[in-house]
């Protein structure tokens, strides 16, 4: 039996593209509400997330100067404590954040996080160095240390490192709004 027609193919009739065009359309979002379905049907991870972090911060009492962490950070990375010495680099880096932030907009929103922070700054301020990428790696080496995985001297000392420079840049107001 022979076919005189190749069914695989469609001519290019415009109602014949806007028919899959539009059964595209609709598979993607029917796709896309299953996903959400799913989603919101399955438990929250365990254990120790960034946003679980960051608003378990956002709770605590946080010191208003970074300069007083920054201290706490150094000896505690020259007394190997590395797990500390990211944490309290972490919280610095985000109260210079919120500095810059409030500087900026005058407000910071209830759960924002570092990597949000570092976001807007990036984004809002004239002449800024390109940090969100930055805060990010800080903000995953903090959840490595909360989920009690091991970090050792480089990581500690770079994370302290990058906290004294960006609290340097806050204090002579390198970045302009």
């Amino acid at each position: 039996m022979v076919f005189s027609q190749n069914y695989l193919q469609f001519p290019n009739d415009p109602v014949a593209l806007m028919e899959w065009f539009a059964a595209s359309v609709i598979l993607v979002l029917l796709v896309t509400l299953v996903y959400v379905y799913i989603l919101s049907r399955s438990p929250p991870p365990e254990g120790n997330t960034v946003s679980k972090l960051e608003q378990s911060i956002e709770t605590t009492q946080v010191t208003p100067d970074p300069s007083v962490l920054l201290l706490r950070a150094d000896t505690a990375l020259k007394n190997n404590g590395f797990g500390e010495a990211v944490e309290s680099s972490a919280e610095a880096v985000g109260l210079c954040l919120t500095q810059l932030v409030r500087r900026a907009s005058g407000q910071v929103s209830p759960g924002m996080g570092v990597s949000d922070l570092a976001y807007l700054v990036q984004t809002k301020a004239k002449s800024a160095p390109q940090i969100a990428e930055t805060v990010y790696q800080l903000n995953s080496l903090r959840l490595k240390v909360a989920q009690n995985q091991p970090v050792d001297l480089q990581q500690a000392s770079w994370a302290v490192s990058f906290a004294n420079w960006l609290y340097q840049v806050v204090q002579t107001e390198q970045i302009k709004f």
